[in-house]
């Protein structure tokens, strides 16, 4: 089971690191480099490796597709929404290609944060994601529909 969910999420990281490809800076035809930001919803083992196993694995794309993936610090909200807020907000600011945020409340958080931008947002340790949705055209605005 561990082994399957490691290759689906691999899988999944790498895809949607492509889709991110696109947008990256188009000034230097030779290099290539992404922004991603971790963000944890707060320290714990579990959720350590859950970063830990994506830094890795961002790292073995960075070598295997010849690009540059910055990831730098790994956030970590300590279980407050208003941290959460801010980590988003900064990684916004900061220009990041894809937002990798890790357990309920960093998910939720970083899709606010990100409002109308189209930057790819890829849920780690997420049961369902199914009930809830972004309502489009709603500034930044999020509902929650159960």
């Amino acid at each position: 089971m561990k082994k399957t969910t490691s290759m689906i999420l691999s899988a999944v990281l790498g895809l949607s690191l492509m889709g991110c490809s696109s947008s990256a800076n188009s000034t230097s035809s030779d290099s290539k480099t992404l922004k991603v930001a971790i963000v944890k919803q707060l320290d714990h083992a579990s959720l350590d490796e859950i970063a830990d196993a994506i830094a890795s694995e961002l790292d073995a794309i960075s070598e295997k597709e010849g690009i540059t993936i910055e990831y730098g610090e790994i956030y970590s909200g300590q279980n407050d929404q208003s941290t959460l807020k801010q980590i988003g907000d900064t990684v916004m600011n900061d220009g990041a290609d894809c937002i990798i945020p890790i357990a309920t409340l960093a998910a939720q958080t970083m899709v606010v944060s990100r409002g109308d931008n189209t930057t790819p947002i890829v849920f780690a340790a997420i049961v369902s994601t199914g009930w809830f949705c972004i309502i489009s055209g709603l500034a930044g605005l999020a509902a929650w529909i159960i």
